[in-house]
């Protein structure tokens, strides 16, 4: 992948104050995304499962149960590093609020 992205973790808080996440994955043919789902407000476990196939995935779980999958053909990307915090969101030029991470592992 040389420095492209292949996979995000999306977190958005809706006008009504609701948590929501939802994986990305690189594909073949462009980004491929999971539905938005709704998370506690509390503290999360948040695990994402990559496999690089023709028929690949990323399965985003939250507290040991899978909530989306972006699915298709991600047999070109590798994933050689990975990196966490809050990013900018296209179009807005800030970030807004604040993020809380306790614990972060990265296994291969």
């Amino acid at each position: 992948a040389n420095g492209t992205s292949v996979l995000t973790v999306q977190y958005q808080r809706t006008a009504a104050g609701v948590s929501q996440l939802r994986v990305g994955a690189q594909t073949s043919t462009g980004w491929k995304y999971s539905a938005w789902t709704t998370i506690a407000t509390t503290a999360v476990t948040v695990k994402v499962d990559w496999t690089a196939a023709t028929s690949g995935a990323a399965t985003l779980s939250v507290n040991g149960t899978a909530i989306g999958t972006a699915a298709g053909n991600t047999s070109a990307y590798r994933i050689e590093s990975a990196a966490l915090g809050m990013v900018v969101a296209t179009g807005t030029g800030a970030v807004a609020g604040t993020a809380a991470i306790d614990n972060y592992t990265s296994n291969r």
